[in-house]
């Protein structure tokens, strides 16, 4: 399995030597580590030089301003080499084994395009155990089963932070889109999946941190954004490369507002109305 880890950061200084080393010390260690440094102005550049130094598989890229993670993100795509994807968040670390335990799926499953995980989450001081399913052992799951699935909780289990693609399912669906915004990743994983099915590690390899600074942190979602990221993945569905998945799309879904249930945005379609308070 030849790895290519895609990495943005912007002024994540305090978090960035936790998240960096953690990929120096896989079993499996990646192919490629490209990180992107959307123009931050705190010591995160320095940090980041001082790790490429060290380890020659890292592949830094500085951009001189800050246009956002989506921007970042594109940048960093674009140098990839691997045959596998794996998308990280500067403020996030995985956990050890991760990286072994996709190449043991991709390694000996070839029907395999994407795997997806246990993670746990960081909040203030607090970690908290986050199962994305009540299985015991790992799994395939179909498309259909994938949608079924999601269709009887109230959050996707697929945890982008969890999620190691195949390159060529990846381009297949078009990659992370532009205008899509905060939910390009959750967009293009979900396609992968109800395409090609998806397999499930029962185990906490991966940690998310939740903050206010994060990129699609809620303070940071405009309703017109929200609203825009919403139209345009439902323009993109509607096309005929979707044809074959916009069902999937579907299962169980209220069709007016399908991808808004999957990501719990319903508020942006029918907000409460000022002054009235929930009972």
């Amino acid at each position: 399995m030849k790895l290519s880890v895609v990495m943005t950061n912007y002024n994540y200084g305090k978090f960035l030597p936790e998240a960096l080393e953690a990929m120096c010390v896989q079993e499996v260690m990646p192919y490629q580590l490209i990180i992107v440094d959307d123009g931050s102005t705190d010591d995160s550049v320095d940090i980041i030089k001082d790790y490429a130094k060290r380890h020659d598989f890292i592949q830094p890229t500085y951009l001189p301003m800050n246009k956002g993670g989506t921007n970042a993100l594109k940048v960093g795509m674009a140098q990839v080499k691997g045959d596998y994807i794996y998308s990280a968040a500067s403020d996030d670390r995985v956990l050890p084994g991760f990286f072994k335990e996709a190449q043991d799926i991709f390694d000996n499953h070839s029907y395999a395009k994407m795997i997806f995980t246990d993670w746990k989450v960081i909040k203030g001081g607090l970690t908290f155990k986050t199962p994305a399913l009540n299985e015991k052992g790992t799994v395939y799951l179909s498309g259909k089963e994938v949608a079924e699935r999601i269709s009887k909780i109230v959050w996707s289990p697929i945890c982008s932070q969890t999620v190691i693609l195949e390159r060529n399912a990846f381009e297949e669906v078009g990659g992370y889109r532009e205008g899509i915004h905060w939910n390009t990743d959750f967009f293009t994983h979900h396609n992968i999946a109800f395409r090609h099915g998806a397999v499930y590690i029962p185990k906490y390899l991966a940690t998310v941190r939740t903050h206010t600074r994060q990129y699609g942190a809620i303070k940071n979602r405009t309703s017109d954004k929200e609203m825009e990221s919403i139209q345009n993945m439902i323009k993109t569905l509607n096309t005929p490369e979707f044809n074959d998945i916009i069902g999937l799309w579907e299962i169980g879904r209220d069709k007016e507002t399908f991808p808004l249930k999957l990501i719990g945005r319903e508020s942006w379609i029918n907000p409460k109305p000022k002054g009235v308070d929930e009972k």
